[in-house]
């Protein structure tokens, strides 16, 4: 029993728009040979086809030493919306094979419903095991496995996949599958995700699901040869296995990773970290008791532009290539009177993903409606409530009319703009809201209206700011055994007076690690590392982390 690979391949650019990598060398071999010299090996496929943007000649990256049949595919598709908005959906999500925005997922990542299922179609090719060319780890007994699952029961597994890390796993799909996509507007990820409209038992607990292990399963990285950071990963690894690597099993590769970043925990502070929050201004119109200013005074000021733009500059000059900004904090970030100048910086500058976030108190319409004009990936709107007299109790004012017209006239200019084939930067509109014991009620409303009207709604647990804060949750959340803080390796945050925060939750910028108007983020960043490495040795007793109870949170 056997099926043919497809291979999905951009020789230009990659996923998210950076300069593709299939022709830079990997253990002697360009990335796309590497990719295709693995399928060869895998009994169950019987041919290759490589799916590439019509004028590439992606078979030049190949010398010859792929011992299959592979055949060259040409599509005319080319960037519109959809690619986008799945772009943006996973900027925030790189490391997981689930959970971006509107459930985007790893599998989303090859090429949208229509072209893949007329290519299929011309070829004659009920189904395929799928990966992009830069996907060159993934692992090929779990390959075997989903081919054998889907031919024992076509129509009953049209889909198979596993819960790898991005990279370490492709995917078995039929065109029927595609093509009802295409139909209903579906995608991978809304397969996997969940649906408040259609509750059902997570996908993961289905056979389609082929089961791998724990150690690769948690093992949460990114292993796709397109961003700089993944790139120096896995030619870590390379350097490591040699040419063993070529045929190393996913569980292997995870081993190897956690070894390497045992014996080189400083590896994580060579570059910025994905993630970097800046907060323009802690200013806001609201003091009900879910912001900050209702039990807390912040008397610093708001950030100079220069100095934005310094941050800004050093992100994006950073070898990291996959940093994204979030214009976030203890305020309103539209209150700053420059935010639309330093989004447009950003976008400029090369900053790969851009967010803000607000309580949309806007009372200017042309304002309002500029805000679809920005290079926003996500615009991220806090209500907190999803009724009036909540909205009341929570956020201290009776307007709950205001912030919800603006989402509606947001929400009908981006479908007016869409008619109109003007919808290329569009972002995201997130509401969020804050699950406390003042505002649970609300919560399964607030989740289903949001999730139905703009494809995605954001449930935050409260945090208490080190204790400056009530801790409002309503019920504790933390595991029963302490573990490595999930941020220290992957996100910084800087506020407004240019403070260089060791952990977000020090939002009076008390334990700074220094001030980015002195120091350069870089140097700061590697200020953690002994942090860092005190987690790594399971000591969580520095003066930040030893009363912390949000060390889980991703």
């Amino acid at each position: 029993m056997s099926i043919p690979a497809l291979v999905i391949a951009d020789t230009e650019k990659s996923f998210f728009g950076l300069p593709s990598r299939l022709g830079e060398k990997l253990c002697g071999l360009s990335v796309l040979e590497f990719t295709l010299k693995r399928l060869a090996s895998i009994q169950e496929i019987d041919r290759i086809y490589v799916l590439h943007p019509e004028g590439q000649k992606p078979g030049e990256l190949v010398s010859g030493e792929v011992d299959a049949d592979v055949e060259y595919v040409s599509h005319a598709y080319g960037y519109d919306a959809k690619l986008r908005t799945w772009q943006s959906g996973r900027k925030w999500a790189m490391t997981g094979w689930r959970g971006g925005l509107g459930w985007t997922s790893i599998y989303d990542e090859v090429l949208p419903a229509k072209p893949i299922a007329e290519v299929m179609g011309e070829l004659g090719v009920d189904a395929a095991f799928f990966v992009r060319g830069d996907w060159v780890l993934f692992d090929k007994q779990s390959a075997s496995e989903m081919i054998k699952t889907h031919m024992q029961a076509p129509d009953s597994f049209r889909f198979c996949f596993t819960q790898s890390p991005p990279g370490l796993s492709g995917f078995v799909a039929s065109r029927t599958t595609f093509e009802q996509f295409e139909e209903n507007g579906a995608s991978f990820g809304k397969v996997l995700g969940y649906s408040h409209q259609q509750p059902m038992l997570d996908p993961i607990s289905s056979d389609a699901n082929i089961a791998i292990s724990p150690s690769v399963r948690d093992c949460n990285r990114r292993f796709v040869y397109d961003t700089y950071r993944s790139k120096c990963l896995i030619d870590q690894l390379a350097e490591k296995m040699e040419e063993g690597l070529v045929d190393a099993s996913a569980e292997e590769i995870a081993e190897a990773v956690y070894a390497y970043e045992a014996e080189n925990p400083e590896y994580v502070y060579e570059m910025l970290p994905q993630q970097i929050t800046i907060e323009l201004t802690p200013n806001r119109k609201l003091d009900g008791p879910l912001t900050p200013q209702h039990y807390l005074s912040f008397e610093r000021e708001a950030m100079d532009v220069e100095s934005v733009k310094q941050l800004i500059d050093q992100i994006a000059a950073d070898d990291a290539d996959d940093v994204v900004i979030t214009f976030a904090g203890m305020g309103d970030q539209l209150e700053y009177d420059a935010y639309g100048e330093m989004i447009r910086y950003a976008d400029e500058a090369g900053v790969l993903g851009i967010a803000l976030e607000t309580d949309l108190l806007v009372e200017d319409d042309d304002q309002l409606c500029g805000l679809n004009d920005l290079p926003l990936d996500l615009l991220l709107v806090n209500l907190n409530a999803d009724t009036a007299k909540t909205y009341e109790k929570v956020m201290g004012t009776v307007n709950y009319k205001l912030p919800l017209s603006n989402l509606e006239k947001l929400f009908n200019n981006r479908i007016a703009r869409y008619k109109d084939g003007d919808g290329e930067w569009i972002s995201w509109i997130i509401p969020e809201m804050m699950k406390t014991t003042l505002n649970l009620d609300d919560m399964e409303t607030f989740f289903a209206r949001w999730m139905t009207y703009a494809g995605h709604a954001i449930i935050k647990p409260f945090q208490t700011g080190l204790g400056l804060l009530p801790d409002l949750s309503p019920v504790p959340m933390q595991p029963p055994y302490r573990q490595i803080c999930k941020q220290l390796g992957r996100r910084l945050s800087v506020l407004s007076d240019g403070s260089v925060l060791q952990c977000d939750q020090d939002i009076m910028g008390e334990l700074p690690l220094g001030n980015a108007d002195e120091v350069s983020l870089l140097e700061l960043w590697g200020r953690q590392e002994d942090v860092y490495a005190k987690h790594r040795a399971c000591d969580f007793s520095c003066e930040m982390c030893a009363g912390c109870g949000e060390w889980f949170r991703p």
